[in-house]
């Protein structure tokens, strides 16, 4: 019998990805001077009929299609129209702070649209939010409320990031001259009045120059970082986007002479990206490096700007944009989840014709930018096992935080082993992941202990050890959405790859 002409039937399901940017939110931008894009299916479009002339901080939301809502400096408020909508000037914004505003829809009304906004070096208008209701002018918009004070004496810095509900949003911001954090939920009963308070990591002190640089979370809202310019380093974060807690600091030291400035994740949240400003670099640290000090070390310079280098902003193509101070084009880091150099730094990769790139770029939430990727569920495979194939163990799962098996998943496990028994000329590779609860480096552990608890099951059949490799990728590799606990279930998983 010729037994690789055998079809062997299983219950595994097929490493076929179907990703999907599910909201287009992010889809249209207009910052620097008059300087835009739109994303559409065959990458970005150059625009120029944008209105803005902001030296930093800027934000921009479409909707759902991605077509264009309106767009903000933190001060004036431009609708699809491109002229300021009615009350839409005189938000409590700066033109020249990090991160002036970011745009967030109301829970409790898809029409209305809260503009968060922070002031200049710790100016005394603090934090404030104003409201957009889609329903006036005509369907173009008007600024109903503005500039309501959430809290004074706060950084540049502002994120907005999904709550683990799908449905509400916090908004972080920084105080000054200590180490906390203030995490405001947003919920359908408006902007929550005590906000959850992290002091955790290195005090923003230090003069003006302390209160400048980006915070910025991943896309799947596990983790986030943040710029000091003033000390010339990044602090990272896990961020659990349930409790709006921030734990487990890391700094990260560029080691050269330029001030911290933007800051981004790629899109899986394995590499961290941040700009040098005045040195004009773009660095990258791998941040399932393992250990602190491993982390720390695996920073590389990946890209050199033409002048001033300012924010970094993923796009829903999956690239990362970086702005450089009055320039006509974009940089930009093409496939930014490779290791180093292999990521692709592109200078000069798009022309902005006849606007002009400055320091900053739009901020979203960054949810924006997740693509969910979600296995096709074909159902029990049946065909040839073949050496560089990869199956997804989708039957063999842990409990949260554990590397111990759920009793479900002893049948598959045994199927397994009946295929390599059958075909001992093969070897696999076994891959373990996990969701993004958690600590990251805890969770490279522990990836990796659930590729060796299947290896050792394995091995008590009678698999020899020798066929049999492991490695870990924590939660680098996601195959459902960690907004939900049947998708993080889904995540927390072990995949095999034929050698």
């Amino acid at each position: 019998m010729n037994i690789s002409a055998v079809c062997l039937a299983f219950a595994l399901f097929s490493h076929v990805f179907l990703s999907a940017q599910t909201d287009k939110g992010g889809n249209t931008w207009y910052f620097g001077n008059k300087a835009g894009l739109r994303f559409e299916k065959d990458g970005p479009v150059t625009l120029t009929d944008g209105q803005m002339n902001t030296v930093e901080g800027c934000a921009t939301l479409s909707d759902k299609d991605g077509s264009l809502l309106f767009y903000t400096d933190g001060i004036t408020v431009w609708g699809k129209d491109h002229k300021p909508l009615p009350n839409g000037t005189g938000l409590r914004g700066n033109a020249s702070s990090t991160q002036s505003g970011v745009i967030v829809p109301d829970p409790a009304d898809a029409m209305q649209y809260y503009v968060f906004t922070v002031d200049v070096m710790g100016g005394k208008a603090g934090f404030c939010y104003s409201k957009v209701d889609l329903r006036k002018n005509s369907g173009i918009g008007e600024v109903t409320t503005k500039n309501i004070p959430i809290r004074t004496m706060v950084t540049e810095r502002l994120t907005a990031v999904r709550h683990q509900n799908g449905r509400d949003t916090w908004l972080v911001v920084h105080g000054i001259g200590d180490e906390a954090f203030y995490a405001y939920l947003l919920t359908s009963s408006g902007v929550a009045t005590q906000p959850t308070v992290s002091m955790v990591g290195t005090k923003h002190d230090g003069g003006e120059d302390a209160t400048i640089g980006a915070m910025k979370s991943s896309a799947d809202g596990s983790q986030i970082a943040v710029a000091i310019k003033s000390k010339k380093i990044v602090d990272l974060f896990d961020f659990n986007n349930a409790t709006g807690t921030l734990t487990n600091p890391i700094v990260l030291f560029p080691g050269d002479d330029g001030l911290t400035y933007g800051i981004e994740f790629s899109p899986s949240g394995r590499y961290l990206y941040l700009s040098t400003g005045s040195s004009k670099n773009v660095m990258q640290y791998d941040l399932l490096a393992g250990s602190e000090q491993a982390i720390q070390k695996s920073g590389i310079k990946i890209g050199t700007t033409e002048s001033w280098c300012g924010s970094l902003q993923l796009g829903p193509d999956r690239k990362i944009y970086v702005s450089g101070f009055d320039l006509d084009h974009l940089s930009r880091i093409e496939q930014p989840d490779n290791a180093g150099t292999d990521c692709g730094f592109v200078v000069n990769a798009i022309s902005l014709k006849s606007g002009r790139s400055q320091l900053g770029l739009p901020t979203f939430n960054q949810s924006y930018f997740i693509q969910e990727k979600f296995t096709s569920d074909a159902g029990t495979f049946t065909g040839k096992v073949e050496r560089g194939k990869t199956f997804i163990l989708t039957k063999i799962l842990f409990e949260s935080g554990k590397a111990d098996l759920e009793p479900t998943s002893f049948t598959e496990l045994d199927n397994v082993a009946k295929v390599l028994r059958t075909k001992p000329e093969l070897s696999i590779m076994l891959t373990g992941n996990t969701d993004n609860v958690g600590n990251k480096s805890d969770n490279l552990d522990l990836s990796l202990r659930r590729a060796n608890t299947v290896r050792d099951y394995l091995i008590k059949t009678g698999i020899q050890a020798e066929r049999l490799t492991t490695k870990g990728l924590g939660m680098a590799n996601p195959i459902s959405t960690n907004s939900t606990e049947e998708g993080r279930r889904l995540n927390r998983r072990v995949e095999m790859k034929v050698l």
